[in-house]
């Protein structure tokens, strides 16, 4: 069976794509294993594309069904493509309940933490991607990324006040699917696994009841997320 997973790159084998990392643990979650094909910003538009139109992002996931774009989407054919695996969704309720916790996500939590650690993500990049992201980023927010570093702590402030509807849902239960995990919780995990990897600060500490969650997590699928190191380990 062929499973490839083209994933954004950083220097020295990093990835820490939010959206790839949903994409890396719902395939894990469906017990399947894909070669994992790095993929760095300039490199992305020279992906092969059925129909043409060069891939704007990634992840791109590519199996004998042909190459499908964008992690909701994966998650999709994933679970249409092998429904006798673990569920990511618990049925077609949670397909619509998990669409809008990614909005959630996208729109309501994301925005708090990105702009201030743009210059983190900076010096996770390969030499060839800096002015690029530099250049898209700094167009997207109206400020250099280095104007925009100081908002990082009070960004990490204003994130943990907006998930406290995530860990009233956590105090009683071990995942937000309940005993067991759904894309929902690999939506969240993929924003704070980016923090983890590409910043030294911390969104949920120790003494956080979300901390628990975020250790359940990494431990998922044989430990393969802590298996990549987070930025403050690497800084030892």
């Amino acid at each position: 069976m062929k499973a490839i997973l083209y994933d954004l790159a950083g220097r020295d084998g990093l990835h820490f794509s939010a959206f790839c990392w949903r994409a890396r643990m719902a395939l894990a979650h469906k017990h399947i294993t894909p070669e994992i094909v790095p993929v760095h910003f300039f490199e992305i538009k020279s992906l092969p594309s059925p129909s043409g139109e060069p891939w704007k992002t990634v992840p791109v996931f590519e199996d004998d069904d042909g190459m499908v774009g964008d992690s909701w989407n994966i998650a999709l054919h994933l679970e249409q493509r092998y429904p006798d695996r673990p569920s990511l969704f618990g049925g077609e309720g949670g397909v619509a309940v998990s669409l809008f916790f990614k909005y959630w996500v996208e729109t309501g939590l994301a925005p708090l933490l990105a702009a201030g650690f743009m210059c983190d993500v900076l010096e996770c990049l390969d030499e060839r991607d800096k002015q690029y992201f530099r250049t898209t980023r700094e167009k997207r927010f109206g400020k250099t990324l280095e104007e925009l570093q100081p908002g990082a702590d009070a960004g990490i402030e204003a994130a943990r006040k907006a998930l406290t509807p995530v860990r009233k849902v956590l105090e009683d239960n071990d995942f937000l699917g309940g005993k067991t995990p759904l894309f929902a919780d690999y939506t969240l995990f993929g924003l704070l696994q980016w923090m983890r990897i590409v910043s030294t600060k911390e969104v949920i500490p120790a003494d956080d009841p979300l901390h628990g969650w975020m250790q359940r997590c990494l431990d998922l699928h044989s430990g393969m997320a802590r298996s990549h190191a987070s930025r403050q380990e690497r800084d030892r």
